[in-house]
């Protein structure tokens, strides 16, 4: 998993009423009265109260005092190691601190916060007669919705975001999602869609496990995909350790991006939370970053089945901007020599692997598991009571050797190299 913390200074003027507006709006709001098309005083009210908020930036202008908030929003995406050595492949829209998105983040909560003192103080400054005249023809919840609407456009018309400062932690395998993680680097990065949107990060580890990266002609129209990640739906109880999630599908197709470069374009599901995750081909090898999805223009919706991923060709012109080779790690290879012999009952031997790894990394994903499990084997010796696919995932960032049986299960074959995902 990949977190983003954004932290900035905001400021934005308090407003007050434009006097000279709010005559010329009450003279109309007259003339109208005088011809027959406003009938009440309470229509006259609603049909002022109703102008003002739904047009804020024509009749509100800034005040003299200046409210300002410290403010920090958090995101968060998936991810995969390409080297052993701590280089860590997510969406450059994972960790990006520019955008129009990020300042809207930035700012929402703390906007709704100081909008909602603001027309909790102004609907205290309508008499208790006119407050019955707004129930009546407005309703008062409408009324205070309204304020926040056009309170909400003017602060966000007048905002100043200060300097963002960003802190990027990485963090491998199960993990909570207050975890503190690994500081992260950025050694490239590309830009948000319609950008080429991949980014490559370097933390502080060694002996990680790593994924291997495929060729883009390892996968074609009509071949399956297998996403790993961790789609923020999917965390129900933040104060417990989260495992990724697997998606699979078909490629559907290619895609040209306004600058000429392509995207695959798949049916298998990609949610919030796995942007930057792992797109692996039936080979176990990563062919994608999992990026984008499709949203209807009408509703906002996401519109299921159409999603799209960063292709591997792209992953490594970024790889090659930081300098960096994608290569399985030594303890990747450990691993999955770990899991074949525990797939041959070899079980003393498969112990003897997984101890190695937990010696060089004690922290590897789900290798003290494995270990365990092998020095249960070795006293019950019920070789078909091991569960084939225990612990799929455990490389999202971090160990997975149930991705690679997973992968060996549909293949009827070895896959050349152990699958780990990133968050």
């Amino acid at each position: 998993m990949v977190q983003a913390t954004h932290k900035a200074e905001i400021a934005v003027p308090d407003y007050e009423l434009d006097r000279d507006k709010f005559d010329a709006l009450l003279s109309e709001t007259l003339r109208k009265a005088d011809r027959g098309i406003i009938d009440s005083p309470a229509q006259a009210l609603a049909s002022m109260v109703q102008e003002i908020y739904r047009q804020p930036l024509q009749y509100l202008k800034p005040g003299s005092n200046l409210v300002q908030k410290s403010v920090e929003v958090t995101s968060q995406g998936s991810g995969f190691i390409i080297s052993e050595n701590g280089y860590v492949v997510t969406n450059a829209h994972v960790i990006s601190s520019e955008g129009d998105a990020l300042k809207r983040n930035l700012a929402s909560d703390a906007l709704k916060e100081i909008a909602f003192a603001n027309c909790k103080r102004e609907m205290n400054t309508f008499s208790e007669e006119q407050r019955s005249m707004l129930a009546q023809t407005i309703g008062t919840e409408a009324v205070i919705n309204l304020c926040l609407e056009g309170s909400l456009t003017y602060y966000a018309n007048y905002l100043r975001i200060g300097e963002i400062d960003t802190d990027i932690r990485t963090l491998i395998g199960a993990t909570e999602v207050t975890a503190e993680g690994y500081a992260s680097d950025i050694k490239a990065v590309g830009k948000p869609t319609p950008g080429k949107d991949v980014a490559v990060l370097k933390i502080e580890a060694d002996n990680l496990p790593t994924v291997a990266l495929g060729a883009v002609n390892s996968i074609g129209t009509g071949d399956s995909t297998y996403i790993l990640g961790y789609p923020a739906a999917a965390t129900i109880d933040h104060s417990k350790p989260i495992e990724p999630s697997f998606t699979s599908g078909l490629i559907s197709g290619q895609k040209t991006m306004p600058d000429g470069w392509k995207v695959l374009q798949t049916d298998a599901a990609i949610s919030p939370g796995n942007s930057g995750g792992p797109v692996f081909n039936k080979d176990g090898e990563v062919v994608g970053v999992a990026t984008f999805g499709s949203v209807d223009p009408e509703t906002g919706a996401q519109v299921q089945g159409i999603n799209f991923v960063v292709p591997a060709n792209i992953i490594q012109e970024f790889l090659d901007q930081a300098n960096v080779e994608a290569e399985t790690g030594r303890l990747s290879k450990l691993y999955e020599e770990g899991m074949m012999l525990r797939s041959q009952e070899r079980y003393k031997a498969a112990l003897d692997k997984f101890q190695e790894v937990e010696d060089l990394n004690p922290d590897y994903p789900y290798v003290k598991q494995k270990i365990t499990e092998m020095r249960q084997a070795l006293v019950d010796n019920p070789a078909s009571n091991l569960p084939m696919l225990a612990g799929i995932g455990a490389g999202v960032l971090g160990g997975g050797g149930g991705i690679y049986w997973l992968i060996r299960r549909l293949r009827k074959s070895r896959t050349q190299s152990k699958v780990v995902s990133h968050p």
